[in-house]
């Protein structure tokens, strides 16, 4: 796939449930795709998919755990560990702009991802560039199954 290729076609199973939508977030969605669906069990549902804005991480999050891929599944997280969510915001130096992150901490000490790296700092973070309707819908979506 070229740098300015079209992404490859995302499954119907995923774009039903995207978060986001411009064709950056259909080439991170696209790559990650085949891991996601590859990786979700036979009752699973998925309730969203949504690309970060600023590097590749496709978080898809189902009625049974939180998934982060980039080509390949990094983390996943159970629904059982996550102790909250959290959504901040960092204005950027030419005051017009807004980074939003929706940060999800778990509980019960580090977590490993898939290859066997120890991730310790307590939480899986996704960021949205001037994304706050897509943070905040994030947030309402895991808080509403955690509840």
């Amino acid at each position: 796939m070229g740098l300015f290729s079209a992404p490859a076609p995302v499954n119907p199973k995923l774009s039903s449930v995207l978060i986001g939508g411009t064709p950056a977030d259909l080439k991170k969605v696209s790559k990650a795709q085949d891991a996601i669906l590859g990786a979700l069990k036979p009752q699973e549902q998925l309730i969203f998919v949504v690309a970060s804005t600023n590097n590749g991480d496709v978080w898809a999050f189902t009625d049974q755990r939180l998934l982060e891929a980039q080509g390949k599944i990094g983390y996943d997280l159970p629904l059982s560990k996550i102790a909250e969510t959290k959504v901040q915001c960092k204005m950027m130096p030419n005051h017009r702009d807004v980074y939003y992150y929706c940060s999800v901490y778990w509980r019960g000490g580090p977590l490993r991802s898939q290859s066997g790296y120890m991730r310790g700092n307590g939480f899986l973070m996704l960021e949205r560039f001037n994304g706050e309707d897509d943070v905040q819908r994030i947030a309402a979506l895991i808080d509403a199954q955690l509840a």
